[in-house]
């Protein structure tokens, strides 16, 4: 049967089996309404992200589609990359509602809702952003810590804050904060990632009196305060080779107290042995993103967004998840939180210089499409100023409106072909870009099969940025519409780039509606209640395993 019903999938999502629940339908559509177990891959970024997220091809998925149509699509187009156990949610969304099952909103809601409920579940400490004001204002003699990455710090925080990625905390405190009884508060933009930063502090033993800004820097804006720009005035100046290797003793002894199952070589190669009847997540902790040994010794992810945005990396509810990391502290602080959340098969591995053999069966095949017609920045930059070329960029909307190559036109991919006369233009060149350049890559083979020929931006939106050149943001240019980006959306932020900017810095766009809400005070006040209200929703889900704390078991030859 091509079909599941909304009961049999209810009790598949109560017991511990693996199971996917892949939502197809575009962002603009999942953020309105989704099953809190889904995980949201667009029908056109299937063939893409479906190797990575969905690694073991005989694994139940259940799809979720806006119609029946769309539904057969995916399944034959995920039968057809050899996934041998795809059934449709009979009804999709509607059908669970009509059950009275809940629905939730946005995106991440599933590690939001964990950041929510370890808030409740720890009582993590909280200060107000009146209480720090005043105290920063005096002879405060406590430290103020931004766990956000970098970009969103240099954008916006705390006056005087010290930058220090959240996965980095654990060896950095001591350094931060010299005497053990300082008081440290934690900040990210929001609410859960401190909240998560500060508790993890406090769950490691360090006797500081932690705690984290209520509301983060939404918080102090809405409170009236000033936030700083740049490099934050006390935290310029540390760096990853100041802080030492080792943990304090105490602290590694508390952290060793989760039971978190740290396994060799052979324990490794025996689960990428059994990667085709078990899933198997491999994840690299390590901060060599764009080193080439780390990218084929697992998926380089931070920590940090490991644990807050879990729906991005691991699609199968049940899988087992491999954190590889040189950092006893990070790895095992995440393997905890990733446990608590449901992973219960969370391990950690120190690599040796052995570790990239051993994994390197179950990391084949990810490479993008190595056949299409590549250019770098440079020469497209040369080829817009000389009037030589159209940029198109295949993002999803909210992408594109975050940023873009400029002059770059809007386009889905799966409208491409239909919109072909209105992109080409006579003698320039048509090259294709994208957030993911693995998307255009493959955008650019479905024309290639059509007959067009295009190039594509190597290394994508992000390749244009770290060239030092800006990118573009808000609606440029539309080729094609969508359901919420619309030459209407494009008129009613014309003039307004400065505000379009505050809300793509702010990570707010999904809660930006440029008809009613002209201020950003508006959308910070209804993500924040967005946030605040998941702790009530979640309770009410069959799929939610929060608080499970048993350890991992052994791994073994069966």
């Amino acid at each position: 049967m091509h079909h599941i019903e909304v009961d049999e999938l209810t009790t598949i999502l109560a017991a511990d089996g693996e199971i996917a629940v892949v939502d197809v339908r575009f962002q603009e559509e999942f953020i309105r309404d989704q099953l809190f177990a889904s995980v949201n891959i667009p029908h056109d970024r299937l063939d893409i992200e479906a190797p990575v997220r969905l690694p073991r091809r005989s694994v139940p998925i259940v799809v979720i589609a806006g119609d029946d149509e769309s539904g057969e699509r995916a399944r034959s187009r995920l039968q057809r990359a050899d996934y041998s156990d795809v059934r449709i949610l009979n009804g999709g969304v509607t059908a669970w509602k009509a059950r009275g099952l809940p629905t939730f909103q946005d995106v991440n809601a599933e590690s939001k809702a964990f950041g929510e409920y370890v808030e409740h579940a720890y009582r993590t400490p909280n200060v107000e952003a009146d209480w720090l004001h005043e105290r920063l204002q005096g002879n405060w003699k406590g430290v103020v810590v931004d766990c956000r990455p970098l970009r969103e710090h240099l954008f916006a925080h705390v006056p005087g804050a010290v930058h220090v990625p959240g996965g980095e905390l654990y060896r950095a405190l001591p350094y931060v904060a010299t005497d053990p009884d300082m008081p440290v508060v934690v900040h990210c933009g929001g609410r859960t990632r401190g909240i998560i930063a500060a508790q993890g502090l406090i769950n490691a033993g360090y006797g500081n009196p932690v705690s984290v800004l209520r509301n983060g820097t939404m918080g102090w804006h809405l409170s009236g305060y000033e936030l700083e720009h740049g490099p934050g005035a006390a935290g310029g100046g540390w760096s990853r080779d100041d802080i030492p290797a080792k943990i304090p003793g105490d602290v590694e002894s508390r952290i060793r107290g989760q039971a978190i199952d740290e396994i060799d070589l052979e324990e490794l190669r025996t689960l990428v042995e059994q990667r085709d009847r078990r899933t198997l997540y491999l994840f690299d902790l390590r901060d060599r993103s764009n080193d080439s040994e780390t990218l084929a010794t697992g998926i380089p992810v931070a920590a940090g967004q490991l644990v807050q945005a879990t729906d991005e990396f691991i699609a199968v509810r049940g899988a087992r998840v491999v954190l590889i990391d040189d950092d006893f502290a990070r790895a095992h602080m995440t393997a905890g939180w990733l446990r608590q959340m449901g992973w219960r098969d969370t391990y950690v591995h120190m690599p040796s210089p052995l570790t990239r053999s051993a994994v390197s069966p179950a990391m084949a095949g990810r490479a993008c499409d190595t056949t299409a017609d590549w250019i770098g920045a440079d020469q497209l930059d040369d080829m817009l100023k000389r009037g030589q070329a159209t940029v198109v960029d295949v993002s999803q909307s909210h992408e594109y409106l975050a940023g873009h190559v400029p002059g770059a036109g809007f386009c889905p991919r799966r409208e491409l072909s239909g919109h072909w006369r209105k992109i080409r233009e006579n003698g320039r060149h048509i090259v294709l870009a994208a957030r993911n350049a693995a998307m255009s890559a493959a955008a650019a083979a479905d024309l290639g099969h059509l007959g067009h020929s295009v190039r594509v931006l190597d290394g994508g939106n992000d390749a244009w940025a770290r060239s030092g050149r800006q990118l573009s943001l808000g609606a440029e240019k539309i080729y094609c519409e969508t359901s919420w980006l619309t030459e209407a959306f494009r008129n009613a932020t014309a003039g307004k780039e400065s505000l379009v900017k505050a809300f793509v810095d702010w990570e707010l766009e999904r809660f930006f509606d440029p008809f009613e809400m002209p201020r950003i005070e508006d959308a910070m006040m209804k993500y924040l209640n967005w946030e605040i209200e998941l702790v009530n929703e979640w309770q009410s889900e069959v799929s939610v395993k929060f608080g499970r704390h048993q350890p991992a078991p052994r791994v073994s030859a069966q």
